[in-house]
């Protein structure tokens, strides 16, 4: 792998004119969204940010957040999206968080304050013709800082090179086959781990990225973009499922994200629904198991490590990770702070096991479980056995003293 690479260029060298965007009456081409990218580097030159700049965004899914993402990435910054539900309030912190320079946003968000100087999305990322300026990407410096979900309290900036976002969709890609022609639907925000690596799944594949608007529901959006691909959150499943969303035209449906119910994935797979599941956390950049279809699959595993992954079973059965996707370490205050024992190996706090066939069962978090007349009980455990139970559809146990 060339240690600098700007992943627009290379794609635009391999796929040309294949599509590479497709929103409602747009397709932008591979070698369009190269000279975007390069329209929007330029511009992003006129804010005087250094490579290694911090630089949140705060913005929708749309053809001009993909570009900006690229636009950074080959000037050298570190993209920082910001979730979109967050409280005004709280934006602050985040900003403050990752040692922001400058703040991008969307039309709709304009007036959020901010104590660094501000650029409008649409004014970066305009559609014009691009002057000809072009830097790379050093491989394994920090490329996008992306929030943790805050399971354990406060969301944590997890800073990832375009090393990790590169070898997580390369491996991805060796399971879940991308090539020009498929069409994956971005259906999860780009402030989720697993948004941006569609993004890049696709770009290093050739397939196509769609943008559908919020009011397109899964059934039209599978019709009118002719998709192949669709990333779903269990939520997201059961809506489809209830709403007869035709997935059984799709390639595939990658289902994580968290727990899904155990019945949802039978009913989906009873339909013919090319049905995946994964496990995965933003530390490692997205997916670091995934099942091949799963009629051929234990419904209850998680599938088999991916290239470039290792996972560990550690003591009282916390799973751990490291690899070439794994993160850099969390940002503090702008200061990176690492997150690896002394083997390099990254302590997740989910809870699981490996079975006979090397397949990853997850049993939930480790600072969910409690202790019951000496035993240790597992919730999520108890969860699935009691949403196993005719006309139940989710249980939730919490422990009371």
């Amino acid at each position: 792998m060339n240690q600098e690479i700007c992943p627009a260029r290379l794609a635009a060298q391999q796929y040309g004119n294949s599509p590479a965007i497709v929103t409602d009456g747009i397709e932008i081409s591979f070698r369009e969204l190269d000279r975007f990218v390069e329209g929007a580097s330029n511009r992003l030159e006129s804010l005087r940010l250094d490579r290694g700049d911090r630089v949140p965004v705060l913005a929708a899914n749309s053809p001009e957040l993909v570009i900006f993402v690229l636009a950074a990435l080959r000037n050298g910054l570190v993209c920082c999206p910001l979730p979109l539900r967050t409280p005004p309030t709280s934006l602050s912190g985040l900003i403050d968080q990752v040692g922001a320079q400058a703040l991008v946003t969307d039309e709709a968000r304009a007036a959020v304050p901010a104590s660094v100087p501000k650029a409008l999305l649409g004014d970066v990322c305009e559609t014009t013709a691009p002057s000809g300026n072009l830097l790379f990407r050093d491989f394994h410096s920090g490329a996008c800082a992306v929030f943790t979900s805050g399971s354990e309290g406060r969301p944590k900036a997890a800073l990832l090179s375009y090393e990790n976002l590169y070898f997580s969709a390369v491996g991805s890609n060796r399971n879940i086959s991308i090539r020009e022609g498929t069409r994956w639907l971005l259906s999860l925000p780009m402030y989720h781990v697993g948004g941006l690596g569609i993004i890049f799944r696709c770009l290093l594949g050739g397939g196509a990225v769609v943008i559908a608007s919020a009011t397109t529901d899964l059934e039209e959006a599978i019709t009118r973009f002719r998709l192949t691909h669709v990333s779903l959150v269990s939520t997201q499943l059961w809506r489809a499922l209830r709403e007869r969303a035709p997935l059984d035209k799709l390639e595939c449906v990658l289902v994580g994200g968290g727990p899904t119910p155990r019945h949802l994935l039978e009913q989906s797979a009873a339909l013919g629904h090319p049905v995946r599941t994964t496990y995965g956390l933003t530390e490692m950049a997205s997916q670091v198991t995934t099942s091949v279809p799963v009629e051929s699959e234990d419904l209850t595993s998680s599938g088999a490590v991916l290239p470039f992954r290792s996972v560990r079973i550690g003591p009282g059965g916390e799973i751990l990770v490291r690899g070439e996707t794994l993160f850099q370490g969390y940002l503090d205050g702008g200061v990176l702070r690492k997150a690896v024992d002394e083997n390099g190996w990254f302590h997740t706090g989910d809870l699981g096991f490996f079975d006979r066939n090397f397949r990853l069962h997850v049993r939930g978090r480790r600072d969910r479980r409690f202790v019951s007349g000496g035993e240790n009980i597992d919730p999520l455990e108890v969860e699935r056995a009691i949403e196993a139970v005719e006309g139940v559809f989710r249980a939730a146990i919490v422990d009371v003293p």
